[in-house]
Formats: structure tokens, sequence, C-alpha cells
């Protein structure tokens, strides 16, 4: 009887240590789909890398130009580079969307772009991603988000689409993958060092919950003769 309550709670507190750590991991990082909400988030020192400085080439005969590319906004500094696969050495391109507004883009299809963010104060990276056809008309499919090199945010956009992140860990990379046949396109992408906001997501409230009550139950089986 006493082995078998002894194993009862070891696996109680394996479920509620395995709980509490998923609660830990889910408010690592906050995302949000909602520019105006992940604004109101940031804090004092945000910045926005509009990429207007960047050239606005003719998508009828400009070729594009290696990476990497950088950028300074406020405090901030990172690049934007596409890995080179194969005979495609990974070119960038940039051009005007309408009203002298520059997005970054790349030259080829298929082709990711990689933000890599230094000086280890960037806590918050968000911005509009979308797919573009070669003549950058906004198409319908799937842009993937990997933050940090973890799990990959789809997100199905059929036009410029906001979506920014919220860590407490430094985000030292954001790679942006387009849908098969189309072009990653990327503009507005806002900076801040701001940390992740204290009040958890609902998930890990009840993921709390469910490992407190675990250890509860575990007190109180140990208090019984």
């Amino acid at each position: 009887m006493s082995s078998h309550c002894s194993r009862t709670r070891s696996l109680l507190l394996l479920l509620a240590l395995s709980l509490l750590t998923a609660v830990v991991a889910d408010a690592t990082v906050l995302e949000y789909n909602n520019k105006t909400q992940f604004i109101a988030a940031l804090g004092a020192n945000s910045a926005v890398e509009t990429f207007d400085g960047l050239p606005n080439l003719d998508v009828n005969s400009d070729p594009g130009y290696l990476g990497p590319v950088s950028f300074n906004p406020g405090v901030f500094s990172f690049s934007a580079a596409v890995p080179p696969n194969g005979a495609d050495a990974g070119y960038l391109y940039s051009s005007d969307i309408g009203g002298g507004d520059i997005a970054l883009s790349t030259y080829n299809e298929n082709n990711p772009i990689v933000l890599t963010f230094a000086g280890g104060n960037v806590l918050a990276v968000g911005g509009y991603f979308w797919n573009t056809a070669w003549d950058y008309s906004p198409l319908s499919g799937a842009i993937v988000l990997t933050l940090n090199g973890g799990a990959p945010v789809t997100i199905n956009t059929n036009g410029p689409s906001f979506y920014g992140f919220i860590s407490d860990v430094p985000i030292t990379s954001l790679t942006v993958a387009p849908a098969e046949g189309m072009f990653a396109t990327i503009n507005d992408l806002y900076l801040d060092d701001a940390p992740v906001a204290d009040t958890p997501e609902p998930g890990t409230v009840l993921a709390a919950v469910a490992g407190l009550a675990a250890l509860a139950l575990v007190r109180r089986r140990r208090a019984l003769p």
C-alpha cells in the first residue's frame, strides 16, 4: 500500500512539474496579430524600420543585390539576408509598393529572408509580412515566421498582415519564408527592448491551476495516516 502511494505521489509530482514547466515555456513569448495591441505593449525605446532607405528597383529590369544589408533604427541593429542555395546566390530586392513606400523582398521566389538582430537588446519584433508575385502584387498564401530558430508560426495572408512577438529573452533572429512559388515580403518592422508582459495567457493560467491542484493533492495524500 505504501509503495503504491509513493508511486502515485511521484507520478503526480512529475505531472505537476511538467505542467508548471509548460507555463514557463508558454509565457516566454507572446504573439500578436493586432498592431494596435502590439504597439501598446512596447516601451519608450521602440523604433520602426520602414525600409524606405532601400533602392526603388524596377521589377522589369533591375537585378537584386546581395545581402546582408544592415539597418539601425533607434538603438537597435539588425541585418537582412537571403541564405544562398546552390546556384541561387541569395539576392534581396526592394521596390515601391505605392506612394513611395519601399518594401523588402527577394529576387528569386521561394527564398526566405533571415533577419539577424545584434546587441542582445531586441525583446520585441513585429511587422507586416505577406506573399507577393514577381511584380510585387499581393498573393494569397501562408507565410511562415520562425523566431530564434524555434517552432514556426504560420499566418495566412492575402496582403500585408501584421504579426509581432514579445519575448523575455533576447531575440536573435527571425526567418520569413514564403509560400511555394511566391516571394516573401516585409515592411514596417517594429523593434523594442520591452520585456514580456507579466500577465499570462489563458492557456498558461489553466496549466498553472492544474499543476498547483496536483501538488495540493499530493499534500492531502501525504497527510493521510
